[in-house]
């Protein structure tokens, strides 16, 4: 049960509509959600303490609102150009 994440999809939009901010931490994500790219207005993006071990430059191309990202905690070998 320890590795199960509930993500509350709606609180997140709630969070999402009114800060521009997107929290994916301590999820352990393995790769940046495709979805991720949809979210054009987000400011803030964090993916903190995930498994995470590369960026593709295709999942945050499109944000171009974003102003931080936070990639802490995660097992990225190299970022994209």
């Amino acid at each position: 049960i320890n590795d199960i994440h509930i993500i509350d999809i709606e609180e997140m939009m709630k969070i999402y509509e009114t800060n521009k901010i997107l929290n994916l931490d301590n999820l352990k994500l393995k790769i940046i959600p495709e979805e991720i790219k949809e979210f054009k207005k987000c400011e803030r993006l964090s993916l903190h303490k995930n498994e995470i071990k590369e960026i593709p430059s295709s999942s945050i191309v499109n944000l171009n609102s974003l102003r931080k990202l936070d990639i802490g905690n995660n097992e990225i070998s190299n970022l994209p150009e």
